[in-house]
């Protein structure tokens, strides 16, 4: 009975086993959760590819319905095929020079997936897909989430989906840190994270080297040496938009249109236009 009950133990305790995929690796790992404000989602499958995935890859018949789905979703082939990835009460309305310019900018930034999280609340299954846009000045690494349907995996609803905001949390977190944590407990919490711990984005440029040409531009605009001194400071701390609103603030310059200069003249798209759909 003792080698029975330790038995039941083990396989109880595997019950609440997530599993992390590595490549085509199945390892068993001790995440079973992920908490965070009071919601909490099952793991039940958390793969982290060897090899990062292009968004416009071919599908194969070696791709799995997941696979598919990513690249079914970012390289739709039309507006009408995009738009059946949402449910009707979710459609954004974007139109088509809207839906290609998306198309252009993920192309340009060399979208790949890294890792796919496979997960349950309650009777709802959802998937979360971490990715990276690469481009000259920048790593940016952002999710996207989708749920089960009757009708199929559809884009999930900020607004109208309850666990939208731990879906987007889970997503934002750094794969290495689920990892860690999977060797450690079986509930990862993700109230409090440190800022190494989530995914934001890697610039490839030196702040110093690069606000010279903006200098330079400013100089040609009339700016007072003390609002460069400042705007310098400004940048180097990182603070693109406060130095932007102080500028055209200070000489009652169009914000957008200072941005938009900004850019050309450094060379890098340090400003996202609000002008312009968001990726």
């Amino acid at each position: 009975m003792g080698s029975l009950s330790i038995l039941m133990q083990i396989m109880m305790k595997g019950m609440i086993y997530g599993l992390l995929l590595v490549g085509t690796q199945l390892l068993a790992q001790p995440v079973s959760t992920f908490s965070y404000k009071g919601k909490t989602l099952e793991v039940l499958e958390y793969k982290v590819l060897s090899s990062p995935i292009e968004f416009d890859a071919p599908v194969s018949d070696a791709d799995d319905e997941q696979i598919k789905l990513f690249k079914s979703y970012f390289n739709p082939g039309s507006l009408t095929t995009y738009q059946s990835h949402y449910l009707p009460q979710d459609w954004f309305n974007p139109t088509e020079d809207e839906f290609l310019q998306w198309q252009q900018r993920i192309k340009e930034k060399q979208l790949t997936l890294q890792s796919i999280v496979h997960l349950r609340h309650h009777e709802d299954e959802f998937l979360v897909f971490q990715y990276v846009l690469k481009s000259a000045a920048y790593d940016i690494f952002q999710s996207s989430e989708f749920k089960r349907t009757p009708s199929g995996w559809k884009h999930t609803s900020q607004q109208n989906d309850a666990v939208a905001d731990v879906l987007n949390r889970i997503g934002s977190v750094q794969i290495n840190y689920y990892q860690q944590q999977a060797k450690q407990t079986n509930t990862i919490q993700l109230d409090v994270l440190q800022p190494d711990q989530q995914r934001t984005f890697v610039e490839k440029f030196n702040r110093t080297a690069l606000f010279s040409k903006i200098e330079t531009m400013l100089q040609d605009m009339g700016v007072s040496q003390v609002d460069i001194d400042i705007a310098r400071t400004m940048f180097i701390q990182k603070d693109d938009l406060g130095l932007a609103e102080y500028i055209a603030s200070q000489y009652k310059l169009d914000d957008i249109d200072f941005m938009n200069q900004v850019n050309a003249a450094s060379g890098v798209q340090l400003y996202r236009s609000s002008r312009v759909q968001q990726d």
